[in-house]
């Protein structure tokens, strides 16, 4: 995951994941679905392990 996404070290890894799920949830708390797209369009609920 370093690689792909740039982080400088695997701290910074753990610091961004930690804040996209941190995020996540407070979005999920207000109500908030989140959505998939597929290549060819279909959307679909993606299900958060909250």
């Amino acid at each position: 995951m370093k690689e792909k996404t740039g982080a400088a070290s695997y701290a910074e890894v753990v610091r961004n994941a930690l804040g996209l799920y941190e995020g996540l949830i407070a979005e999920t708390e207000q109500g908030r679905q989140f959505l998939v797209r597929d290549k060819g369009g279909t959307i679909a609920p993606f299900h958060l392990f909250l």
